[in-house]
């Protein structure tokens, strides 16, 4: 219950630093993982879609909600770190909760803490995020740390 609560603290619509920053506080994970999972799954985009592995980046929260609807039961992922479908309905919370960017970063962060929880702070942890599959997970750890060392070169 804490965790649910958790995430209602942060301003809905409200991606900024500070948001970032709580998140990787509460939940002991780096920023930089965070940046580097958010510029990889959504660019930056709070209402992005991925249906069954082809994108979407609807213009209005309308239209990603519509997008919902209309694929209900497929595997979708929503937001800025593209939480999972198998996540909301696991913890009983709507998909479209995912399109608000605090929560769409606490959530993303709490699954990455819990697989990081399991796996250690390592690349293992980071593939689990994006799927059970070993080989893909390592493919994805692998781009995400490039993207966290293009973020450090940047800094």
């Amino acid at each position: 219950m804490f965790f649910l609560a958790s995430l209602f603290t942060c301003r809905a619509f409200a991606y900024d630093e500070e948001c970032l920053a709580r998140a990787s506080a509460r939940y002991g994970v780096p920023e930089i993982v965070i940046k580097a999972i958010i510029d990889m799954e959504s660019g930056g985009n709070r209402l992005a879609v991925n249906i069954e592995g082809k994108p979407y980046f609807p213009k209005s929260d309308y239209d990603a909600e519509q997008l919902l609807t209309k694929n209900k039961g497929r595997s979708t992922d929503v937001g800025l770190m593209q939480v999972n479908s198998f996540w909301f309905a696991k913890l009983g919370v709507p998909q479209s909760y995912g399109f608000s960017e605090c929560f769409n970063i606490n959530f993303g962060t709490w699954i990455l803490a819990y697989e990081i929880g399991n796996h250690g702070l390592n690349l293992k942890a980071i593939g689990k995020y994006h799927s059970p599959n070993e080989l893909r997970g390592k493919s994805y750890a692998s781009r995400i740390l490039d993207k966290m060392i293009k973020i450090l070169n940047k800094g």
